[in-house]
């Protein structure tokens, strides 16, 4: 009798034991196929960001491609004006030039006495 209730007990402590380890078990479980679920939206997450950035960086490109064609472009038409005024200072100098020497040959047949009292206008 005693022996019985003994095993009575064991018995159901045993019992008790292998449902909370049972339960215990279908908690992990549980919690695995969450985790699990959690990694696959995780991922997809991953991958819709990995699609964006490269979209981004694509678009990166394009516009320091754009920039760097629009600052060549800005230099080109900058050397292209400094070359034109260069010319055209050149030009002015020498029709200055031209205008004084006409000038000096003009005052030295007019009036042959002021140019050696005047000083040279060149």
């Amino acid at each position: 009798a005693s022996l019985d209730r003994t095993n009575k007990q064991k018995e159901s402590f045993h019992q008790k034991r292998m449902d909370e380890l049972n339960a215990e078990l279908e908690s992990i479980r549980n919690m695995s196929i969450a985790k699990e679920r959690e990694n696959v939206r995780l991922q997809r997450e991953v991958e819709r960001l990995a699609v964006e950035v490269g979209e981004q960086e694509a678009e990166l490109k394009q516009l320091m491609s754009q920039e760097e064609e629009d600052r060549a472009k800005a230099r080109i038409e900058g050397m292209m004006k400094k070359n034109l005024l260069a010319d055209q200072l050149k030009d002015q100098s020498e029709l200055l030039a031209s205008i004084q020497q006409q000038i000096q040959s003009f005052a030295t047949r007019t009036y042959p006495v002021l140019t050696k009292a005047a000083p040279d206008i060149m």
